[in-house]
């Protein structure tokens, strides 16, 4: 008879009943686990309930297209900034004007609703009062805010003696760390008006259509991220007869000079109103930008301020942290829009890729489809239009880039100048300019009189 060691019964029956446990740990019974289940479907059910699924991207055309990506970062200094244009692009619209602090973004005093007639005061009870012009109204607003900050940087009072407003203006600021903060705000230049954008955001959606698969397609040949072609909201919401009054045209607004560096600018064509011409030039500029300053978010800057801003100003603040320059830089020409426009950038983005939510669905334009044909001798387009039966407005909606005279005149466009033309035309026009030639020689056979 095996005979236990008194020694050994106490380890023995830990054994046993800590293996017990594991038994029972490792197999619990079906309603325990029944409820564990229940509790994580649950939870699951709530996490979806809080945290609905996002699409990333809703602006570009869905697919394997291998597209290349960049996660643009956004400094905590600059989230004011951030914060405000992403109102301006997706509350406001065109008859609502935002009066705010030209250095605090988050300083908003009031917006104008330009829907809203407003009257002068009248002495008399039942006078004629007429209605206040815009500039008076966006004036008036401006010198009633301006006496409360001065009243708010003369101190003295308690916080229960000021109006309404006058809390509400003081409490705007509560973020603000800056000396004397009241008497600053309310200097000449410290107030801006912004007119809202939500109209022409919405627009440019529908426009974008058009042209956006195409556009990314080709800052992907340029080994570029696809987020830059969201530049394109903020220099012209996709109008592609945008002008500017500096001089600044088509859909990547190019400026004369910075043109002729990077596009076809000649008699015949202004590749700056050609959107396909543009977007080779909008890539190269921002690749050669990136390769001088070494920095996307700088480089994206300089695409409004210029390249030698942003290098002169890494090299007085000794950073290339765009955070810190857009908060501290004043040289040159880096003003306002120029401090703006990496945020503007960055609030484009979150609005376009993701418009469905700001906005709900939107109908876009379809992609514009086309081919190809070049001119082998001098053509007039009124005479290629009658020929190949195609309406010369087609031909211009497809080549906004030539210059408007071949449109207007029976000027001959040079040969060798290349033109898009209406998708499953090329044999048509093939024919037509065969007999477009021909024409054009027979004219210039010399007639031999017959006796």
């Amino acid at each position: 008879m095996w005979v236990m060691k008194r020694e050994c019964v106490f380890p023995v029956l830990f054994l046993i009943i800590f293996s017990t446990v594991l038994v029972c740990s490792a197999f619990p019974s079906s309603a325990t686990a029944s409820a564990r289940e229940a509790h994580w479907l649950a939870k699951k059910k709530k996490e979806k309930q809080k945290k609905p699924v996002v699409e990333d991207n809703q602006l570009s055309e869905a697919g394997q297209r291998n597209l290349i990506h960049f996660n643009f970062p956004l400094p905590e200094s600059l989230k004011p900034n951030y914060e405000f244009w992403k109102l301006i692009y997706s509350k406001y619209d065109k008859n609502q004007l935002v009066l705010h602090d030209t250095e605090h973004l988050q300083v908003i005093y009031t917006v104008i609703d330009l829907n809203e007639s407003v009257t002068e005061e009248s002495d008399q009870d039942e006078g004629y009062s007429p209605p206040l012009s815009k500039r008076a109204r966006i004036e008036g607003e401006k010198r009633r805010f301006r006496e409360i900050l001065m009243k708010l940087a003369e101190g003295g009072f308690e916080e229960k003696d000021l109006s309404a407003e006058e809390k509400r203006v003081f409490h705007l600021f509560d973020t603000v760390e800056e000396p004397g903060k009241f008497l600053a705000a309310a200097e000449t230049g410290r107030m801006r008006i912004q007119t809202g954008q939500k109209d022409k955001f919405l627009k440019a959606i529908e426009w974008s259509g058009r042209y956006l698969t195409e556009i990314e397609d080709i800052f992907t040949s340029y080994g570029l991220p696809v987020e830059l072609t969201r530049i394109i909201f903020v220099e012209s919401m996709f109008n592609i007869r945008a002008r500017s009054k500096v001089g600044a045209s088509g859909l990547w607004q190019f400026m004369p000079g910075t043109g002729r560096l990077f596009l076809t600018m000649n008699s015949v064509m202004d590749g700056r109103n050609d959107p396909i011409e543009a977007t080779h030039g909008a890539a190269r500029l921002l690749q050669s930008n990136f390769e001088t300053l070494g920095s996307w978010p700088l480089a994206i800057n300089a695409y409004h301020s210029g390249p030698q801003n942003l290098m002169n100003a890494k090299m007085e603040l000794g950073t290339d942290d765009i955070g810190v320059i857009a908060r501290n830089y004043r040289g040159g020409g880096y003003k306002f829009a120029s401090r703006n426009f990496y945020t503007e950038f960055l609030a484009a983005l979150e609005v376009a890729n993701h418009y469905k939510d700001y906005f709900g669905e939107i109908a876009r334009l379809p992609a514009m489809k086309y081919e190809k044909v070049t001119l082998e001798t001098a053509t007039r387009l009124t005479e290629l239009s009658q020929t190949c039966d195609v309406d010369l407005s087609t031909l211009e909606e497809l080549n906004p880039g030539l210059h408007y005279s071949y449109y207007a005149s029976q000027k001959a466009l040079p040969a060798g100048t290349t033109l898009k033309i209406p998708p499953g035309t090329s044999d048509q026009f093939k024919k037509g300019l065969e007999a477009i030639a021909a024409r054009h020689a027979e004219n210039l056979t010399p007639k031999v009189a017959v006796e």
